[in-house]
C-alpha cells in the first residue's frame, strides 16, 4: 500500500472498518456502520444467499478476485451491487482496489461470511387474560420446543412495552392493562447459519376486568358417569377446581361414586376465558348406582285397601307412606312421592291429608315417614278414594353437607306435577266401630284358624288318645 499522510491513513482505516462491516452477521456494536444498511439477504430463484452492498459516499470499490470462486457478481461495486450464490456458513475473501478521492489502495481484503435468511414465523398462537398474554405456539409447535425464537410486545402506539423487547425464551407478558390491544412480534434470531428474519405479528387484546357477579354452581342432573351444570350465559365449567375448563355444561365418561370439584366462571363473548372471577367450588359426587324413579305403583297405604268397607257415620283414618328408595344410599336425581291430598269421588265427604308428618321404624329398623289420611263418604255405595302425591327430586346435600336438598318436580310450563293412586272401597251406613270389629275379626279369624290347625297337627294325636 502507498505511503500516505495521517489524514489519508485515517480515511483508509475508516474505509477498512466500513468494509469489514460487510461481514454478514457481524453485530452492530462491533461496527460503526449499520450492517442492515450495508448487506441484505434473500432467496434468489437459483438458490443460495445474496449479499447486496451499499457503496459508502466518496469511495470507489472495484472487485478483482474472490476466494473461493463459487460466488458470482459484478466486479465493480456500486450502490446496490449484488453478489450471488453465496453459500451459508462459507467465508469468502474479496480482493478489491479502493479509491478515495485521488488516493487508490490496491488489493485490499474484504471478508464476507454468508448466512441464509429464513422465512419469518408463519403463525403465532397466544391466549389472553385480563392482565397477561401468553404465547403458546409458533408455527403450530409448542413454543418450548421451538429453537432460536425471539419475542417482543408492542402497545397500542406500536411502542415496545418496557422489559419486553426482543428476547429469547420469553413467552409470557405480565402486568398488562386490561381491555387493551397489544401486538406480539416473533422472529428467528441471528445464528451462525441464519440472519435475523423479518417479524411475524399477532394482535391480541387483554380481557376487560369482569365486574359482575358469578352465579353459584348448580346442577340439572347427576348420574353414575355424568354431571350436567345448570347452564349460565357466557360461562365455562370445570370439574377439577379450575385447573381446566370446557364450554359445554355437560361432563361425560366420569367415574362412578367419585367426588369432583365443580366451579364455573364468566367468559368473554368472543370466547376468551376471563379468569378474574370464579364461582365458589362445590364438591359433587357421581352416583354409585342407578337413580330411583318413584311411581305410585310402589305406594304403600295401611288401613285401607281395594275392596274394603268404610262407614258414612264417622271418619275413617289410614296411613299413607312416602314413596322413596328403600335400599342403599340416596342418589342424586332420585325421586320420591309425598302425599298431598285425599278425596273421594262421591258427593260431599270429609277428606284430608298432609299436615303433621309421623315417623316409624319398620322391622329392619329403617325409619319411614307417613301422613294420615281421613275420609267420610256422605253416601253409601262404591266410591274411589284418590290419594294425590307430589314428586320431589334429590339435589344432593346443602352447603353444610349434612342436610338433603329436594326440589319439587315441575313440567315445561312450570306447573307442579302430581300423581294419583286410586283405591275403590264400599261406603256403608254401618257404624265405624262395628266395621272395625268386623274388619279385625275378619282379618284375625284366618290367622286364628291357621294357628288352631297347627296345634292340632302338633298335639292332635295326644288329644285324641286322651279322649
Amino acid at each position: 500500500m502507498k505511503n500516505i499522510g495521517k489524514r489519508s491513513l485515517s480515511a483508509v482505516l475508516a474505509l477498512l472498518m466500513i468494509c469489514s462491516c460487510f461481514v454478514i452477521g457481524v453485530y452492530a456494536t462491533e461496527c460503526p456502520v449499520n450492517v442492515a444498511e450495508t448487506v441484505t439477504y434473500a432467496y434468489p430463484e437459483t438458490g443460495g444467499a445474496t449479499a447486496t452492498f451499499a457503496k459508502p459516499d466518496g469511495y470507489t470499490i472495484e472487485f478483482k478476485s474472490i476466494s473461493p470462486t463459487d460466488a458470482t457478481g459484478p466486479m465493480k461495486l456500486e450502490d446496490g451491487t449484488t453478489m450471488y450464490m453465496i453459500k451459508a456458513g462459507t467465508q469468502y475473501t474479496v480482493t478489491a482496489d479502493i479509491t478515495v478521492g485521488s488516493d487508490k489502495y490496491e488489493n485490499e481484503k474484504i471478508v464476507i461470511k454468508a448466512k441464509l435468511k429464513r422465512d419469518k414465523p408463519a403463525s403465532i398462537t397466544a391466549t389472553a387474560t385480563k392482565d397477561s398474554i401468553i404465547v403458546n405456539k409458533i408455527n403450530g409447535n409448542d413454543i418450548s420446543k421451538v429453537k432460536d425464537v425471539e419475542l417482543r410486545l408492542l402497545d397500542e402506539n406500536d411502542t415496545v412495552v418496557s422489559g419486553y423487547d426482543w428476547k429469547e425464551g420469553q413467552s409470557e407478558f405480565k402486568k398488562l392493562k386490561s381491555g387493551t390491544k397489544y401486538t406480539i412480534n416473533a422472529r428467528f434470531k441471528e445464528t451462525d447459519t441464519y440472519a435475523p428474519t423479518e417479524a411475524a405479528f399477532l394482535t391480541k387484546t387483554t380481557l376487560k376486568a369482569y365486574s359482575g357477579s358469578v352465579p353459584a354452581v348448580a346442577f340439572t342432573s347427576v348420574s353414575k358417569n355424568s354431571i350436567t351444570f345448570k347452564k349460565v350465559n357466557n360461562a365455562v365449567y370445570s370439574l377439577d377446581g379450575g385447573k381446566s375448563w370446557q364450554t359445554s355444561n355437560v361432563f361425560s365418561n366420569l367415574k362412578a361414586d367419585t367426588v369432583y370439584q365443580a366451579t364455573q366462571k364468566i367468559v368473554d363473548p368472543n370466547g376468551a376465558v376471563e379468569d378474574s372471577k370464579t364461582a365458589s367450588v362445590v364438591a359433587i359426587r357421581t352416583n354409585a348406582a342407578d337413580t330411583f324413579n318413584a311411581t305410585v305403583a310402589d305406594a304403600k297405604v295401611d288401613g285401607i285397601k281395594s275392596g274394603g268397607t268404610v262407614s258414612t257415620t264417622s271418619a275413617f283414618k289410614f296411613k299413607i307412606y312416602e314413596v322413596k328408595r328403600t335400599t342403599g344410599k340416596t342418589q342424586w336425581g332420585d325421586t320420591k312421592l309425598i302425599p298431598y291430598a285425599v278425596k273421594t269421588t262421591n258427593v260431599k265427604s270429609k277428606n284430608s291429608t298432609g299436615g303433621k308428618i309421623y315417623k316409624e321404624k319398620d322391622k329392619n329398623g329403617k325409619e319411614n315417614s307417613y301422613w294420615t289420611g281421613e275420609i267420610q263418604p256422605s253416601e253409601t255405595g262404591s266410591t274411589n278414594v284418590v290419594i294425590t302425591y307430589v314428586k320431589y327430586e334429590y339435589q344432593g346435600k346443602d352447603s353444610s353437607g349434612k342436610n338433603e336438598v329436594w326440589k319439587v318436580v315441575k313440567n315445561d310450563k312450570g306447573e307442579i306435577v302430581t300423581f294419583d293412586k286410586t283405591i275403590n272401597v264400599n261406603a256403608s251406613s254401618t257404624p265405624l266401630s262395628l266395621l272395625n270389629f268386623l274388619n279385625v275379626f275378619t282379618n284375625t279369624l284366618p290367622r286364628l284358624l291357621t294357628q288352631f290347625i297347627e296345634i292340632l297337627r302338633k298335639y292332635g294325636i295326644s288329644i285324641l288318645l286322651a279322649i
